[in-house]
Parts: structure tokens; C-alpha cells; sequence
């Protein structure tokens, strides 16, 4: 019974390594089906469901069975009414997008096309004075198109129902594995990292434990999910704060003579005000109206009054023809809104095995109008990274943060830099835009476009940007809005005194130019009085030497 032959010893020892490199790879590979849980029934949550739900591949077993959990009501179930009646804002689709939603066979054409409208021209007010632009054709980097928020949440859920739930010649639900749960009406209490599930609270308030082996957060700015990446990493870095603005928006029939298809911009249309038009179906059309929070409106316009609301815009608004007395009794219906922006350092947890999308990675400004698209954007680049790397979690996740992150700052800080809260800062910086898209169209290939057109016509954010602070106009505009920031809420805290009336302001005006002017007026009287004074006597002769001196003089 001695030791076996070596040549025996060496085949059992490469069989043990053949079997441990098989384990090790069988190891990495996902467990399928691999169970996520999404939170968030917005347009990245919607259109993440569905992307993950078509990876399955019909008669084999499902990749992917999801969970669908909103704290609110299913969009899909409502009517044109019904969606009506919810609180909404319009949207504008471009590149990124639109991309997305085309990504998934039958989404745009079937379903999202036919609740908004494709935008053909920009109409620019200036004033009175309209300055008109084509947009891009169908499929190109410029193409637009507008829709209601709750109406593209409407079509997605739609989509993701028809598709997945009720499936025409499925078999019936009991002989085939579940692979979408609707949770409509339940909340997320909290994430557990340790076991990787999460507690929700039902509509009838039943409380329960959710398992899940992928969990990803669309549960926007207010975000548990991202509360627990807080909670989980010391190093994740995450900035929520106000947009600085204030704004009200009004949905009326579209004025006459205002064109359809087209989307209209209203720079200055009243004192420190700025506001833009977005076409609805149905031959309406949405307007937002807004200013800084450093520069509070006329009190006309926040009054509760209609028919004050209603002469100062008769007055002041130049831009179109509106009906005066229905978008003053709208006006004064409703509250002064303002939305949150918000930053992370990274949008993924391998411990919690976790990503976030949409807003609760990048929630911004709707100045530049690419909020959703890039939230949608997000569903699409995880989709992509998931087929990249054969749904294997560790290459995904850490892919996902990499190709995000900058596009998602980038989202945020653009949007929150476009303008300068300072007017002269702005009309500077509103010059040398006009000059740099000048020079363009005469030597484009000498002089960069302007980026934030650049953006329109399919650049990305993080390649604007760069160019943007290439220039220098992030970093000035930064520092001029933060240090206007900062004073205005130390003046709301108390922290230092308010800023002077503007009738006091006037009144120290008015008396520094009456102190400089009695300043003058003695400065040539004592002069002419100089000039016409009797010469002095000549000095007297120097006096002798002291005989004696005093070391000290007292």
C-alpha cells in the first residue's frame, strides 16, 4: 500500500484543480432567476422593469423577475381624466431620452408618440420681438419632443403591464413563473444591508420583509434607498439643496396665433422674471413663470387678488396674447413651487448591492429641460452594462457608477450654472454666447460651438462641461451664485441684517451725491479765496544757535 505513481498523483491533483476552477467559476456566475426589487414607479423605474422583464428569453427559465414597489397609485390604470386631475409639469424628450425609450421595440410608436408632441421650432421672446429656430428632424440629436409627466408615466406602465401581465396567449398565471409584482400603495420603511431586503408597509398597512438579490433605488431626491447608502459608506458623499428659484405654472388652451409644435422661450418677460411655454396635446399649452429667490418679484404678481394679477400681466407680459383673467384666477389658486437638486460622489453599492437612478442620483434644475431624459438615460446604460458583462453584479455595478457619475454632476451643475444671478455677470456672459454662436457659423472649424446648443444637438453633459470650464464660465458663474447664495441665507437666518429698501437706497444715493457736491463747491471756494489772498511777508532770518542744548527735547 505505498504512494501512488507520480503520473497518478498528477492527474488527481489537475482533476481537483479542474473541479475548483469550475466551482469558482459557477460561483461567479448570477443566480438565476435573479430577484430585483425597484423603488419607484417613475419613468426610470418604468422603463428599468421593462428592460430587465425582455432580457428574458421565452420558454427558458426567466433571467429576471421584478418587484415594483410605489408609495403611490398605478398611472397605467388611469384615464385621460384621471391623469388630468394629478399634480404634473411638462417635459421636454431629447437625444438621450429618446434613445432609451426607442431601445425597446414598440415603446415609442405604439405607445409614447401618441401622448406628446414633436416640437419643430424654438421661438425665443425678447420683448415683443420673436426670433424663431428649427429643431432637428425625427431620429437626429435635436429632435424634441414634449409630454406630460403623467402622461409618459401612464404609457410606461401601460407598456410594462400589457407586456409582462396581461400578455395575450400567456398561459394562465398559475403554470407559469411569477416574473412581475405590482406594489402600488406601499412605502419603503427601510433597507437591511446585512440580509439584503427591505420593509414595506402595505396600503392596509401590513408590514413585511422583501428579499432581493439586486435593489434598485428610483424612488427620487427623497430617497430611502440612497438613505441607506448613507447610512452603509462613510465615504459617500451626497449634497440636497433648493434650486434658488420659485416658479408657478398655468395649463391653458393655446392662445391664438401662437404656434403649435413649437416651443417658447420667455427670457426677462417681466421684472427679474423668466418663463418658458411648452405645447400639450389637446391644443394647450404650459407656462412656467419663475424668478431667484435673492430677487422676490413685483408684489402685483403675489398678490391674491386675480384682478391685480391680472392688470400687471396685461401690462408687463409682452411676449403672446394670453387670456388675462384665467391665468390670473390659476395663479393665485396656487402655492409657489420650487424643486430640489442633488449630487453623489458614486450611484452603487456592492454591500448593499444597490444602484440609484433618476433623481435619486441627480435630481436637478429644469432650466436646461434633461432631467428625465437622463433618468431614462440611466435605465438604458444599465440594461447595456448588464449584456455587456452577462448580468455579473460586481463588473456592473462599479461600471454603472463610472459611466454615470460624471453625466450626472455634469446634469446637475450645468443646469444649476446656466445663468448668472448676477445682471450684469449675466448680460456679460449672454454676450459672449451670442459671439461665440456668431463666430461658429462663420469658421466652424476654428471656433468651438456654443455648448449649451452643443448639448441640444447630442453632445453630452461631461463634454460640455469641460468645455464650459475650459472657458472659465463654471467657475466664475460658481463663484458669483455661491457668494449670492450664501448672503441671501445668512440675511433669511438673521445672520446679518436685511438688505436696505429700495426707496433708502435711493434716499443714500441722493445724499452721497449731495455731500460730494457740497465737497466740490468748498474745495473751489477755498481754492478761488487762495488765489486772490495778499502774498505772505517773507520768513524771518534763522535765530542763533542755543548756547547750551538739552539731551532730551520735552
Amino acid at each position: 500500500h505505498g504512494a501512488p505513481p507520480r503520473h497518478i498523483a498528477s492527474l488527481r491533483h489537475s482533476g481537483l484543480n479542474m473541479l475548483s476552477d469550475q466551482r469558482s467559476k459557477e460561483a461567479q456566475l448570477p443566480k438565476l432567476p435573479m430577484h430585483v426589487i425597484i423603488v419607484g414607479a417613475g419613468p426610470a423605474g418604468l422603463l428599468c422593469a421593462i428592460n430587465l422583464l425582455s432580457r428574458n428569453v421565452a420558454g427558458a427559465v426567466p433571467r429576471y423577475t421584478v418587484e415594483l414597489i410605489d408609495g403611490g397609485q398605478d398611472y397605467g390604470s388611469l384615464d385621460e381624466g384621471g391623469l388630468q386631475l394629478r399634480r404634473s409639469w411638462m417635459i421636454g424628450l431629447a437625444w438621450p431620452g429618446l434613445r432609451a425609450i426607442r431601445r425597446v421595440p414598440g415603446l415609442y410608436q405604439d405607445y409614447v408618440s401618441k401622448v406628446g408632441v414633436r416640437i419643430k421650432k424654438t421661438a425665443l421672446y425678447i420683448g415683443s420681438k420673436k426670433l424663431m429656430q428649427a429643431s432637428g428632424e425625427v431620429t437626429s440629436d435635436s429632435e424634441k419632443f414634449l409630454v406630460d409627466r403623467n402622461f409618459i408615466v401612464h404609457s410606461l406602465a401601460r407598456f410594462l403591464e400589457e407586456r409582462f401581465v396581461r400578455s395575450t396567449g400567456s398561459p394562465p398565471a398559475a403554470s407559469r413563473p411569477e416574473k412581475l409584482t405590482l406594489r402600488y400603495g406601499t412605502k419603503i420603511q427601510f433597507v437591511d444591508p446585512d440580509a439584503r431586503r427591505v420593509y414595506a408597509r402595505g396600503p392596509s398597512g401590513e408590514e413585511q420583509y422583501l428579499p432581493y438579490d439586486l435593489l434598485v433605488g428610483a424612488d427620487g431626491v427623497r430617497s430611502v434607498v440612497r438613505a441607506a447608502f448613507v447610512a452603509t459608506h462613510r465615504d459617500f458623499n451626497c449634497a440636497v439643496e433648493d434650486i434658488f428659484e420659485r416658479f408657478k405654472a398655468v395649463l391653458i388652451s393655446l392662445p391664438e396665433g401662437v404656434e403649435d409644435e413649437c416651443m417658447h422661450v420667455f427670457p426677462s418677460c417681466m421684472k427679474g422674471m423668466n418663463g418658458i411655454g411648452l405645447v400639450a396635446t389637446g391644443g394647450r399649452i404650459n407656462i412656467s413663470i419663475g424668478h431667484r429667490c435673492h430677487a422676490p418679484c413685483e408684489e402685483e404678481l403675489q398678490s391674491d387678488e386675480p384682478a391685480v394679477v391680472a392688470a400687471y400681466l396685461k401690462k408687463h407680459f409682452k411676449a403672446i396674447p394670453l387670456p388675462y383673467e384665467e391665468v390670473a384666477a390659476k395663479w393665485v389658486s396656487q402655492p409657489w413651487s420650487s424643486t430640489t437638486m442633488c449630487r453623489c460622489n458614486f450611484y452603487h453599492s456592492m454591500k448593499l448591492s444597490a444602484v440609484l437612478l433618476g433623481d435619486a442620483a441627480h435630481a436637478t434644475s429644469p432650466s436646461i429641460g434633461m432631467g428625465m431624459n437622463h433618468a431614462l438615460g440611466d435605465a438604458a446604460v444599465l440594461d447595456e452594462l448588464l449584456q455587456k458583462h452577462d448580468d455579473h453584479l460586481p463588473a456592473v455595478l462599479p461600471a454603472y457608477s463610472a459611466a454615470r457619475v460624471k453625466e450626472g454632476n455634469a446634469l446637475t451643475d450645468v443646469a444649476d450654472l446656466i445663468q448668472s444671478y448676477d445682471g450684469g455677470q449675466a448680460m456679460w456672459m449672454t454676450l459672449r454666447q451670442m459671439a461665440r454662436i456668431f463666430a461658429h457659423s462663420m469658421l466652424p472649424r476654428l471656433i468651438a460651438p456654443e455648448p449649451y446648443l452643443a448639448i441640444a444637438n447630442g453632445t453630452t453633459l461631461s463634454t460640455a462641461y469641460a468645455e464650459l470650464e475650459r472657458m472659465g464660465r463654471i467657475e466664475n458663474i460658481r463663484r458669483v451664485n455661491a457668494a449670492i447664495k450664501q448672503r441671501h441665507y445668512a440675511q433669511m437666518s438673521g445672520l446679518i441684517p436685511p438688505p436696505l429698501a429700495p426707496c433708502v437706497k435711493r434716499l443714500r444715493f441722493v445724499l452721497a451725491a449731495i455731500a460730494v457736491a457740497l465737497m466740490a463747491v468748498g474745495y473751489v471756494l477755498v481754492t478761488s479765496s487762495s488765489a486772490t489772498a495778499s502774498p505772505l511777508p517773507p520768513p524771518s532770518p534763522p535765530s542763533p544757535s542755543p548756547r547750551f542744548r538739552f539731551k532730551y527735547n520735552f
